[in-house]
Order: C-alpha cells, then structure tokens, then sequence
C-alpha cells in the first residue's frame, strides 16, 4: 500500500521505508506464496487451509485464529527463538479475530488485483526497502522494486526472515536509523 500511495500522491510522500514489501508484479506475488507453499508439508498445509475455511475461524473465533497464526506465521521466520516470542506475544482476542475476517477478502482483492510496477518512476522520495535475507519474498522482487525506483536503497538483512525487525533487530534498526538520518538531511 506505502509504494501504491507513493506512487499516486508523490508529491505528498517525503520517505518511505518498506519492510519486506509484496512483489510489484502477479508473476512475482505468485513466487512468492508457492515459496511460502513450500515451507509446509502437505498435512500442515491441508490443515491451515482446513482451518482458514472452519466456521470456527471465520466466526471469529480466537482460539482457531491463534492456532492458524502459529501455522502459517511460524512458515515465515527464519529465527526460531525469535518466532517463540513473537507467537506468545502475538495473541488474537475476539475483536481482533472479527477483524481479521472482516479484512480478509478486501485484503486479498488488493494484493492480487493491484499492482505498481509500471507506475514507480513517479516516485521521488528516498525509499529504503529492507527484507529478511531468508525471506520467503523473492530477493527478485526487492531488486526489481529498487531498480525501478530512482532514489531507493535494498538491504537484506542477515539471519531473518519475514520480520526481520523482530530476528534480527540490531542489523535492521542501525540500517533503518541510518536511512532516517540521511533521508532526513536530503529532505528536511
């Protein structure tokens, strides 16, 4: 959504960081769910999508929303000890689960029906794009996105995944806090 906004109303973006950004293209959004696909056997697969599609889970239910977020959040780490916290941390309540259900479907329109490769040269503002190195994103899709985009920076940040800000906090935040303070002076 951030490349999406900045590439409608740049004039209105000063910088922009993205984390672990979806692909700028179908093709590569494609790539990366079946890498994601991959990291599943077939029976964990089988059963996240068995409880994706319970009356459970879109009633709301908290217990089936947690159990579905350890499935297929656990698939995106790379760090495990880094995952363990998250996944305690991390608990869906009964409004949060409602919410969830409620966004699903436009959220998934939206990632699979818009996308901003053609419309990134309009970009302006310094974009740092920082991405898990073990990521289940296509590396491709980062430096397709930081090839388009004529002021952006890609760092991959070492031993994370999907989070890198929660598996590998001190690589990511020295390379955020170096972008804001540069960014900032370029742009004040």
């Amino acid at each position: 959504m951030g490349l999406y906004y900045a590439s409608q109303y740049p004039q209105q973006v000063k910088r922009l960081i993205l984390i672990d950004p979806a692909p700028i293209n179908t093709p590569l959004l494609i790539k990366a769910y079946e890498r994601l696909m991959a990291r599943f056997s077939p029976e964990e697969w089988d059963h996240l999508q068995a409880l994706y599609d319970s009356e459970a889970y879109l009633a709301g239910d908290p217990a089936t929303h947690n159990e579905a977020m350890r499935l297929s959040e656990g698939a995106t780490f790379y760090n495990v000890a880094a995952r363990d916290v998250y996944l305690a941390t991390a608990v869906f309540d009964s409004q949060k689960a409602q919410n969830a259900v409620a966004i699903n479907g436009p959220a998934r329109e939206m990632k699979l029906n818009i996308t901003v490769q053609e419309q990134l040269a309009q970009i302006t503002c310094p974009i740092l794009i920082l991405q898990g190195r073990e990521d289940f994103i296509p590396h491709e899709a980062a430096e397709l996105a930081q090839q388009l985009i004529k002021d952006s920076q890609l760092f991959f940040v070492p031993q994370s995944g999907h989070y890198p800000f929660i598996e590998a906090k001190e690589a990511f935040f020295d390379r955020l806090y170096a972008f804001i303070e540069q960014a900032s002076g370029e742009h004040p």
